[in-house]
Order: structure tokens, then C-alpha cells, then sequence
């Protein structure tokens, strides 16, 4: 918590917190952790300057702060051709708003929005095509990319409700020539 100046986010500060963000965690779920550590982090703040017990500090000075680029929908599309840990972090970090999103196509290139909420990361080396999909058909969902595959949990298609992957997979019939991009 900090006081309002005269410039953006740069008030003296009286307290502060932090947090871990865990390997699994999304965007959506630190923003949980957050509300509710903020919550109590206010109140803490509050009680310090009515009891006067909080000496504020001077933030240190940082030389060319930019403000962060707005998201737009193009920026939420999954590049398979990028790396595993990349693409598994760009999900987490857009979910659950915006969304991180790609193309579902069909053998005969008919293609289809799917953003996917939660997603694994497989490290295997493979020899398949970025984009490939790989599938039993009931539990799992692989698309490959440059050095592993995404492992599908949690998705949408368009238009339709999210589900968790081994319901998507009772309801789809992707069998083999259905690939992401």
C-alpha cells in the first residue's frame, strides 16, 4: 500500500506483501490470492495510520518505466512453433481473461476457435509436426510443438460451454489429420 502523489504508482510506500506463484498457478488464480491478501493488507494499513505506528518510505527511483501494452485477441494466439515452457506459461497467464486461443481444423481445413483454460506441459522429444494433435480419444489431448507437446485439460470451442478434457473428448471425434495452429 502506498500514498497517492502526483505521478502514477509512485507514493511513498507503508506496506507490502509478497507472494509465491506457483508452477501451476493462472492468472485467475494469483488474482484470487491477491484480492484476499490485499484485502487484509488494506485493513493492516488502515489500523497503521489511524494507531500512527507506519513510517512511509520513498520508492527507489527507476529509470524508464513504460506502461504495459494493452491485450488485444491476435496477441492470445498460441504459436506451436515456440517452445513447451512458453507456450504453458502464455495459458496460464491468460487464464481465465483473456483467454489464450488457437484454431482447431479438421482434415479438410475447417477450422474452429478453441481457447484453452489449463494445460500440462510433456517435455518428450518427438518427431511430429508443431501442431500435430495426439489423442486416445477418452483422457488426453496432446498438441505438439517445438520440444514437447501441451497437454490439453481445460477448454472451449466456440460458441460452446468449457469442459474439462475427457468431457470434450466423449463428445469430439478427432481422429487422425485434426491439428492446432
Amino acid at each position: 500500500t502506498f500514498f497517492i502523489n502526483d505521478e502514477i504508482d509512485k507514493g511513498d510506500v507503508l506496506l507490502k506483501e509478497t507472494t509465491n506463484i506457483g508452477e501451476t498457478q493462472t492468472a485467475g488464480g494469483l488474482h484470487d490470492e491477491l484480492m484476499v491478501k490485499g484485502s487484509w493488507l488494506v485493513l493492516k494499513t488502515v489500523k497503521g495510520i489511524i494507531s500512527g505506528s507506519l513510517q512511509p518510505k520513498s520508492q527507489p527511483k527507476l529509470k524508464d518505466l513504460m506502461p504495459a501494452p494493452k491485450i488485444f485477441k491476435n496477441d492470445c494466439r498460441i504459436n506451436w512453433n515456440n517452445d513447451v515452457t512458453t507456450i504453458y506459461n502464455m495459458i496460464r497467464g491468460l487464464s481465465p481473461f483473456p483467454g489464450a486461443w488457437t484454431l482447431l481444423k479438421n482434415p479438410e481445413n475447417k477450422e474452429v476457435h478453441l481457447k484453452v483454460f489449463a494445460s500440462g506441459k510433456d517435455t518428450s522429444p518427438h518427431k511430429m509436426e508443431c501442431g500435430s494433435l495426439d489423442t486416445d480419444g477418452k483422457t488426453y489431448l496432446k498438441a505438439r510443438c517445438s520440444n514437447g507437446s501441451v497437454i490439453f485439460k481445460e477448454i472451449q470451442l466456440e460458441g460452446k460451454k468449457k469442459n474439462s478434457i475427457d468431457t470434450f473428448l466423449r463428445g469430439a471425434n478427432l481422429n487422425n489429420g485434426w491439428t492446432v495452429g
